[in-house]
Order: structure tokens, then sequence, then C-alpha cells
């Protein structure tokens, strides 16, 4: 017989009229909060993600700061990428 979550009257009463002992050990003191429990996982999900991206978030800066760091030109191509004059200029006469 399969399971559908109701009991008939014959599994949950014997002839004299008491509840049925495998039944009465089943019973839970408290009915299961299943919103509560599915919100706690989707909070702890969200919190896994939250922190992979920071993680993600900081590797690439780290990444970016170093890939700025070796790319460092020279003072003068800086200056004159920027349309300003170097210290190095020779004046013209």
């Amino acid at each position: 017989m399969a399971k559908t979550g109701k009991l008939f009257n014959e599994t949950l009463y014997r002839s004299n009229g008491t509840i049925a002992r495998t039944i009465k050990e089943g019973l839970m003191p408290f009915r299961p909060n299943y919103r509560r429990d599915r919100l706690e996982r989707d909070r702890a999900a969200r919190a896994r993600t939250d922190e992979k991206q920071s993680k993600r978030n900081e590797k690439s800066a780290k990444r970016k700061a170093e890939r700025t760091e070796a790319e460092g030109l020279p003072n003068d191509e800086q200056a004159q990428r920027a349309g300003g004059s170097s210290a190095k200029e020779v004046p013209t006469n």
C-alpha cells in the first residue's frame, strides 16, 4: 500500500480503541517548518556565492595591479602619451 499521508481508522485504532503503538511512536513533537529550512539553505547558498565572488574580485584586482606594474612605462613615454612635456626636453633656439 502506497503512503498517501492519510491513515485509515483501521490502522489508527485497535479493537480496544487505543492508538496503535507503531503510530504513536512515529509522531513528531513539532511540525517541520519547511519554509524556514528553505530560507536558511538559500541564505547559506547566497553567502557562499557572495564569498566566492569576493575572492574572484580580489584575485582579478591583484592580477590587474601586477599587470599594470609589469607594464610600467618609463616616465618619458607616459608624459608623451598623456600629451604633456617630459622633464628631459631639449630647448630649441
